[in-house]
């Protein structure tokens, strides 16, 4: 059966259905709704955040949330709030939301607490259908009380740390080399996503602005040639198997290496004399 659920102070019927886009559920582990990796930290409390963005305005959401046992069997539940006074359903069973007004995006939704009791292995956490929704799909209701149909969104989740590490240079590393090579490795949640065999999967953004432009491809390490002395440079890697941003980082070069004189045999030799 279908919830009727209170919004802006009446009973609503969400009984008409419309062929508009109502834009999407996602959940993220920042509360902006950027950030598709969640890198957990056993035994630390952590939440993951439902925002819903990318369409014109609403007045409630019904969507459910689905937990792979990869991810329960080594969390436990702190519990949901929202921002919102009518909240109906529980989210990893069905829930609906109702907003006290018409609202644009993106708007937080609600706050998912949770505790990692073990090692929680790589897992995907998604925005699913409520059962109880007779569309089939996430469900936005807009301002007209049209049921539109939302995409569902997905965070990785897992105990470590994020898919690119061991990277060399180290953020914040200065006195590097001006011929340096940029190196990195997977986290385990992402190994064997990026197994390219004939060709690289790994975009390099290299360069002195905080937001560096796109230089090549690599597949754990890249050479950017020969760089400028004494230059801040920024850095990261977005391969193309990790879904969401990717962290970027930052090293400071130091002077051009000195290149080293030949020796002579007349030199050699006048050291023995």
């Amino acid at each position: 059966m279908r919830f009727r659920i209170l919004a802006v102070g009446s009973l609503a019927l969400w009984a008409s259905t419309a062929a508009a886009q109502g834009g999407h559920v996602g959940i993220y582990s920042d509360a902006g709704g950027t950030d598709l990796e969640a890198s957990i930290t056993e035994l630390q409390p952590f939440n993951l955040y439902i925002v819903w963005q990318y369409a014109p305005s609403a007045l409630a959401v019904q969507f459910k949330v689905h937990l792979p046992e990869s991810f329960t069997d080594n969390t436990i539940s702190t519990g949901f709030t929202s921002p919102f006074p009518v909240v109906m359903g529980n989210p990893t069973t069905g829930v609906q939301v109702a907003f006290e007004s018409c609202l644009t995006p993106p708007v937080l939704v609600m706050t998912l607490g949770f505790i990692a009791t073990g090692d929680v292995d790589c897992s995907m956490l998604q925005v699913v259908a409520d059962p109880a929704a007779g569309t089939g799909g996430v469900v936005v209701v807009d301002c007209g009380l049209n049921e539109l149909a939302a995409t569902g969104g997905s965070v990785w989740a897992w105990t470590g740390t994020a898919a690119v590490v061991d990277r060399t240079p180290v953020d914040g590393a200065t006195n590097v080399p001006t011929n340096v090579d940029l190196d990195w490795n997977e986290s385990y949640c992402f190994e064997g996503y990026g197994d390219c065999f004939t060709y690289d999967c790994e975009g390099v953004f290299l360069g002195t602005d905080p937001d560096p432009p796109y230089v090549g491809d690599g597949w754990f390490g890249y050479d950017p040639g020969d760089l400028q002395p004494h230059t801040t440079y920024y850095w990261k890697v977005s391969p193309w198997y990790v879904p969401g941003p990717t962290p970027v980082w930052s090293f400071t070069t130091g002077a051009e290496p000195v290149a080293a004189e030949r020796s002579t045999w007349g030199g050699i030799k006048a050291l023995y004399r």
